[in-house]
């Protein structure tokens, strides 16, 4: 295994930490977890001191994704003479651009300043999943926005925070990024996008939570031609998309086992909203390191969002806001290629790298659900359809441990998403994960949704299983 930069870093620095506190370690598998309150990190190792006394030491890169975030944040805060609280300004001070984090006085006034040359006046600030983004500009793409990526541990929120970047960040670079948006004159596009992951200097506070608000300050200078930087208030008017009453969440791991797969892997979550409608909030990310994040809101307040860290090779999913009722999750597999003469590319659906049918029972609970992604554990599924007439496809759907189907109008709402192309009477699925599945084909009953043709049929590891459907005539 590699050594993480991070460790490196490690190795070249000494981090005390100040008013540790007890909590649950969890390693890089999560099979193993210990109470422990963390003392300091030295050359690449943890040291922690449990309940009884023990002191352990642990190598950074071992611990979990969000338990090596957890290091990383305490070990950045400042001791208490370096932690002065930034100078405020008066609210007629102009700002300028400044890398000297002791220049950096805060106006108490609105958040505003420069961005790609052009002027800058924040008058909307929003965060979604440890993202903040400071805009400008009333439709749904801002004129300009800065987006602070701050990288939160899992199930952590900004109240209290406190960032101080330093262009001269240890640990190899700061663990927040900053992506910069504005359009240059003329241009009727999306505008240009410039990204920061070091040699920026900024001081971040968020306030605690005041009438569904977080009260927030900043200055920020980027290293670009333009020297941008922003200074002043803002606050962040929150939905609370993440308690909505009589609601729970659905979360897990997601492992790698074997060789990473091609193209894209989407985690999806099949279900019931408060209303009974069948919703499929799903995101996607590419395991070769260009995607690695990815975030569904189209369902508000329901949502989906899954991350992957390549240097534990693990991932996280979350659906937020899910009612009691049985939940379909799943990690599928599927990748573009080109369509039509203008090159055009379309998605298309191998098949499941792993299923899990999972049950809400009581609103307010949370639910466990791992995934794994093990390409050799798969087989391929050939259905004939030799009497589907002018349908465009087949839809296959796992079953449960039982070979049930918990909602089984979720074969015809899959339609599209979870569906192989129906060419010459034959459908063929590949990256199946052994197990069982309902293959079905329309036309679909109105009244019902149910299929004209259906089938179970059990996938193997390694091998080809065979189905033909005949669709009843009407």
């Amino acid at each position: 295994m590699k050594t993480p930069a991070i460790s490196l870093a490690f190795a070249m620095f000494f981090a005390c930490i100040a008013q540790a506190e007890v909590r649950k370690w969890t390693d890089v598998t999560g099979g193993y977890s210990v109470e422990a309150e963390l003392l300091h990190v030295k050359d690449g190792k943890v040291q922690l001191r449990r309940a009884d006394g023990r002191v352990i030491s642990v190598a950074l890169d071992k611990l979990s994704v969000a338990d090596q975030e957890y290091v990383r944040q305490k070990s950045r805060q400042p001791s208490s003479d370096q932690a002065k609280t930034p100078q405020r300004a008066p609210a007629t001070a102009k700002p300028v651009w400044t890398m000297d984090l002791g220049k950096m006085g805060i106006p108490d006034a609105p958040a505003r300043g420069s961005v790609g040359g052009q002027e800058f006046t924040v008058q909307e600030a929003k965060m979604e999943n440890g993202i903040l983004e400071l805009r400008e500009g009333k439709d749904f793409f801002p004129d300009k926005s800065l987006k602070i990526f701050m990288f939160l541990e899992e199930g952590a929120t900004a109240e209290g925070r406190k960032f101080r970047i330093s262009p001269k960040q240890e640990f190899g670079g700061p663990q927040v990024h900053v992506h910069m948006q504005y359009k240059p004159a003329g241009d009727q596009g999306f505008g240009e996008t410039e990204m920061f992951m070091d040699q920026f200097a900024m001081i971040l506070e968020f306030g605690k939570k005041q009438a569904g608000k977080i009260p927030g300050r900043i200055y920020v200078a980027l290293p670009d031609k333009q020297k941008s930087f922003v200074a002043g208030t803002f606050e962040v008017v929150l939905d609370d998309e993440t308690s909505e009453p009589g609601t729970s969440d659905i979360a897990g791991r997601i492992t790698l086992k074997g060789p990473a797969p091609q193209g894209w892997i989407t985690v999806d979550c099949v279900g019931k909203n408060t209303e009974g409608k069948l919703e499929a909030p799903g995101a996607g990310i590419k395991l070769d390191g260009s995607c690695s994040f990815g975030n569904c809101l189209t369902w508000k307040p329901r949502s989906s969002l899954v991350r992957w860290d390549e240097k534990s090779n693990t991932g996280l999913h979350k659906h937020i806001n899910r009612p009691p009722g049985h939940y379909l999750v799943f990690a599928r597999a599927s990748h573009d290629v080109p369509a039509g003469s203008e090159g055009v590319s379309e998605s298309v659906f191998d098949g499941f790298f792993d299923a899990k049918w999972v049950q809400i029972k009581v609103a307010g609970e949370s639910v466990a659900t791992d995934l794994s992604v093990e390409p050799d554990a798969v087989g391929t599924l050939e259905v004939a359809a030799p009497g589907g007439g002018n349908e465009p496809a087949v839809v296959c759907i796992p079953l449960d441990a039982q070979g049930q189907l918990p909602l089984p109008e979720a074969v015809y709402y899959l339609q599209g998403t979870c569906s192989a192309k129906l060419e010459n009477g034959k459908a063929v699925v590949r990256v199946l994960r052994e197990g069982k599945y309902r293959v079905a084909i329309g036309p679909w009953q109105p009244d019902t949704l149910l299929p004209a043709a259906a089938a179970d049929v059990e996938v193997k590891r390694g091998q080809t299983a065979r189905v033909e459907l005949t669709p009843t005539k009407r």
